[in-house]
């Protein structure tokens, strides 16, 4: 396949785009999940520490504020679309996606891969032990064959301390996982798999939120036809309105308006040729 040709030529410092999308300065691989779910697995045999991003629109606007963290998004490995909020964006700026990623469904659609083919998956995060053995096991129903080498749930902390960090990586060599999946939230997921990158011996690393939450039922989860039409910020809107109104309405407004700037920038430049 085209995409595992491109992938297996890369090394961890090139930093190549795939049919690169631009937005507020953050270049994204225009892959569809298939073809992203297919890089994972091409990572995943060359053995190489790898991360994947998947930076939704709110995430953009942290890491305008937040060097860091968009530092880990320019040097990410793979960087594709989630949210409707990006795929809007893209097609107002002309350069649409062939469709929303979304990071929270590559758990449940690696999963069957890697139950078909082996690969083995290591879970970090969520908000207590009993969700995430909630999520392993219908995780396993699902997808029989499914092996989950190992699980941790780090205590709540701002930063995690070396010593807690040297338990978590501990945890994680011990079950010598092909793909690690993050849940600590954006951006401290993103920013402790980038500190520990070279330590991991992970193949292919990559946060994924309240995937886990989501999966065992704990939060409200939208059907993939609501995500399709794009209407899943509303179902999550209207379930916990007091802790989303900010994002979708205030940072919802910064972000559109930086979107047609941005917009506004591009024809102006085009213009001038």
């Amino acid at each position: 396949m085209k995409v595992f040709n491109l992938v297996g030529r890369l090394n961890k410092h090139e930093r190549h785009r795939i049919d690169p999308v631009t937005i507020l300065g953050i270049r994204y691989d225009n892959l569809s999940r298939e073809e992203v779910l297919d890089c994972m697995e091409s990572f995943a045999q060359q053995g190489s520490t790898r991360m994947i991003c998947t930076p939704n629109a709110d995430h953009l606007l942290q890491a305008r504020r937040d060097r860091e963290f968009r530092d880990i998004l320019e040097r990410a490995d793979l960087v594709v679309s989630d949210g409707m909020g990006v795929v809007y964006a893209a097609r107002l700026l002309g350069t649409p996606f062939k469709e929303n990623v979304g990071g929270r469904l590559l758990l449940p659609d690696f999963s069957s891969r890697a139950a078909r083919f082996g690969y083995r998956l290591f879970l970090l995060g969520g908000n207590n032990e009993e969700m995430v053995q909630l999520a392993v096991t219908k995780l396993c129903r699902s997808y029989p064959g499914l092996v989950i080498a190992g699980s941790y749930t780090p205590p709540f902390m701002q930063e995690f301390d070396e010593a807690e960090t040297g338990r978590m990586l501990d945890s994680i060599h011990r079950a010598r996982p092909d793909v690690l999946f993050v849940c600590l939230g954006t951006p401290k997921q993103e920013k402790w798999i980038a500190r520990n990158l070279d330590r991991l011996n992970v193949p292919v690393s990559i946060g994924i939120g309240a995937a886990l939450d989501m999966i065992a039922g704990c939060v409200n989860e939208p059907p993939r036809w609501v995500s399709r039409i794009g209407l899943e910020w509303l179902v999550k809107l209207l379930h916990e309105p007091k802790r989303l109104w900010r994002r979708y309405f205030w940072n919802g407004t910064v972000f559109v308006s930086l979107i047609l700037k941005q917009r506004f920038d591009l024809k102006r430049s085009q213009d001038s040729l």
